[in-house]
């Protein structure tokens, strides 16, 4: 008998980890066996524990994904892991496979997509086209103001919200509540998933995209 598929689920948000572990654990073949809201804790877990596939959050509020996921290939070369995206976007999966993820997953993925993706991971035979030309529904663009089109670009460039202040000259708490805006009217937790998802919804270009000053930076 083969032995199941080990999984460990590294998420932020309790309603995807429970959700995950559910669907998962009714799965045949496929068995949850850790749950973790932080990459920190996930990676002390690897130094001891084997586990096959662990599927991360790329945007977490502690610790970035991507981060995780460099730590887990390191403590643990021999397990694989799945990027956890809401949106998709050309740049995730490029810096997926850049640090060694083996696959990318939508959250809104089907049970089928979800469970196919992991056992063809964990058998080496995952194919990212396989992904990509399946239909995506997305949502409408909301419409914005001037100045929070102008503070998206700011965040598109990977600025901070002094430099974005400086070059619009307005104060950094005005900054701040033109990204909580845009937090809130593209349903995004982080200034992260404000760029991938506005350039999801052909909000924004990537040109001019300063993607490793966007992804390393941790002000709100």
């Amino acid at each position: 008998m083969t032995d199941p598929i080990t999984i460990a689920i590294v998420d932020d948000d309790p309603i995807v980890r429970r959700s995950l572990w559910a669907m998962l654990h009714a799965t045949p073949g496929i068995r949850p066996i850790a749950s973790f809201d932080d990459g920190t804790p996930a990676i002390a877990y690897s130094l001891e524990h084997h586990v096959d596939v662990y599927l991360v959050d790329v945007n977490m509020t502690a610790s970035d994904g991507y981060t995780t996921t460099t730590q887990l290939r390191s403590t643990s070369s021999t397990s694989k892991v799945i990027i956890l995206t809401s949106i998709t976007a050309p740049m995730i999966e490029d810096t997926a496979k850049s640090i060694g993820a083996a696959a990318f997953l939508r959250k809104t993925a089907s049970p089928s997509t979800i469970t196919s993706t992991i056992r063809a991971v964990h058998e080496g035979t995952f194919d990212a086209d396989t992904l990509r030309t399946q239909p995506v529904t997305l949502p409408k663009a909301p419409e914005l103001t001037e100045r929070e089109m102008e503070v998206l670009d700011g965040l598109r460039q990977g600025l901070s919200n002094q430099e974005i202040a400086d070059n619009l000259f307005i104060s950094n708490s005005a900054v701040k509540k033109h990204i909580t805006s845009l937090l809130v009217k593209l349903e995004a937790r982080s200034r992260l998933e404000i760029v991938i998802t506005a350039v999801e919804l052909g909000m924004v270009s990537l040109n001019r995209l300063n993607s490793d000053r966007l992804f390393d930076t941790t002000e709100y």
